[in-house]
């Protein structure tokens, strides 16, 4: 009787063995016809391996294209001679148009026919957009310029175009962007001398020719 039995055990074992390898083909064909899914608590990723993690997102991949530097052409004011004598030492502003966000570049060496290059550092880029300029010489009031578009292939921008020059008269140590008897003072200091922030002509000597512009400026505000 027991031999009976282990029979009957043995063919359901053979069934129950077949059933299972059925089941787990059937289970593999389905696993490979999808990319991702869940079963028994696991994470089907791709299709072919289980994974613990949950689907990823999207790579969303963003460049930023930086502009290298910025050239610009500006003339100080009543120089002499009054041709190719526009050097000066500028502070440069750059504000952004649509927000006003500012950048400012000091020290910037204007050449003898007026043009200068602010050269954008890497670590505080400046990104593509309409900026306005704001620009003061070494012995001058700040200037306010129209807006341009800075891009990496733009072209220098001419500020000369629009008819304004760099005042001058601004010559005293606290810089208050304001023409006044402490400037005066500073330019009756420095007369007969070649003092370059007192020479506002920039004819080699300090004069009547720079007091007589610097009076011109007197009592006058920059931008």
């Amino acid at each position: 009787m027991f031999l009976k039995y282990k029979k009957y055990l043995t063919n359901f074992f053979y069934f129950a063995a077949g059933l299972s390898l059925l089941v787990s083909i059937v289970l593999v064909v389905w696993l490979l016809q999808k990319t991702d899914g869940n079963i028994l608590g696991l994470h089907w990723c791709n299709g072919i391996s289980p994974c613990t993690e949950g689907p990823q997102p999207p790579v969303t991949v963003t460049a930023f294209i930086r502009i290298v530097d910025v050239k610009f052409t500006v003339y100080p004011e009543k120089r002499e001679p009054a041709i190719g004598n526009w050097a000066t030492i500028a502070d440069v502003r750059l504000q952004d148009c649509n927000n006003s966000n500012n950048f400012t570049y000091n020290a910037i060496v204007t050449n003898s026919i007026g043009k200068g290059t602010v050269v954008i550092p890497s670590s505080n880029p400046l990104p593509e957009g309409d900026y306005r300029f704001f620009i003061r010489g070494f012995s001058h009031l700040n200037e306010e310029f129209n807006c341009y578009t800075l891009d990496t292939i733009g072209p220098d921008i001419d500020l000369t175009l629009e008819g304004k020059e760099l005042l001058a008269g601004e010559v005293s140590n606290s810089y208050d962007n304001y023409v006044n008897s402490l400037d005066m003072s500073v330019l009756i200091g420095k007369l007969f001398t070649n003092d370059y922030k007192s020479d506002l002509n920039q004819d080699t000597l300090v004069n009547g020719l720079d007091f007589g512009n610097q009076i011109y400026n007197l009592f006058k505000n920059g931008d």
